[in-house]
């Protein structure tokens, strides 16, 4: 196994291992974020190709913190949702761009409080679906930073 194969492993094992990621959804959101978590972890072992085994380790264990806290985040809002009030549920998307944008730089845009408030409420449409709102939480996520999936 390469080095580059180990720093993929240990960094999807980073997100498989902490059941807190997704303690608050359903089995089927959960197993969503777990696999868009997995993807993005994996991506940045990627980016790490060229470095050697410690120095790649390093160079993505923020990175991989900030998608910890994104994907707690993604969590707490998708399975809290209908029992958060209004405040509580803008709170929570702040925490998400604030570390979407923790993890992916400046490639994630600044977005204005009303932005912020028109993305938020077309993700609250999916309030109902566990699976849904996880999905819109992730593809707004990915789209805003310009990700796609694989």
């Amino acid at each position: 196994m390469s080095d580059l194969e180990k720093r993929r492993k240990r960094a999807v094992e980073y997100i498989l291992e902490n059941e807190s990621l997704t303690s608050d959804l359903d089995d089927a959101a959960a197993l969503k974020l777990n696999k868009w978590g997995s993807r993005l972890a994996a991506s940045l072992a990627d980016e790490t190709s060229d470095m050697k085994h410690k120095k790649g380790l390093e160079h993505i264990s923020e990175r991989i913190r900030s998608l910890r806290r994104l994907m707690r985040n993604i969590n707490r809002l998708g399975g809290r949702v209908n029992r958060l009030d209004e405040d509580a549920q803008r709170d929570r998307f702040e925490l998400i761009v604030k570390y979407a944008r923790e993890l992916h730089g400046e490639r994630f845009p600044k977005f204005s409080d009303e932005e912020k408030e028109r993305i938020l409420q077309r993700i609250l449409k999916r309030r109902d679906n566990p699976v849904e709102l996880v999905d819109a939480l992730t593809v707004f996520i990915d789209d805003a930073a310009g990700d796609e999936e694989d």
